[in-house]
């Protein structure tokens, strides 16, 4: 669609991309979130994936649970905002 203004065009200040996170539930033993942590990190950290993924175009971005967790708020409420901005959000 080479003809439809992008949201950023329309003077909507926002980006989107693709997120893919490891969560785990609630009541997780510490110890148990550690090792999938640590796991997790020492992957994304592995010279050949960085590279696989810098070859398909895309950006590895490690962020801790805790920094996620507060990415993931702030996200829904943009997104929250944008979507009652233009009518879209159930009152």
């Amino acid at each position: 669609f080479p003809d439809v203004p992008t949201a950023k065009e329309l003077g909507w200040d926002v980006a989107n991309g693709v997120w893919y996170l490891l969560m785990a539930p609630k009541k997780t033993p510490p110890q148990v979130v550690k090792y999938l942590h640590d796991a997790a990190k020492a992957a994304i950290e592995d010279p050949q994936f960085a590279g696989t993924m810098a070859a398909r175009g895309i950006d590895v971005d490690y962020r801790p649970g805790e920094t996620l967790r507060a990415d993931l708020w702030r996200e829904y409420r943009l997104h929250t905002d944008i979507l009652r901005r233009i009518g879209m959000l159930k009152q």
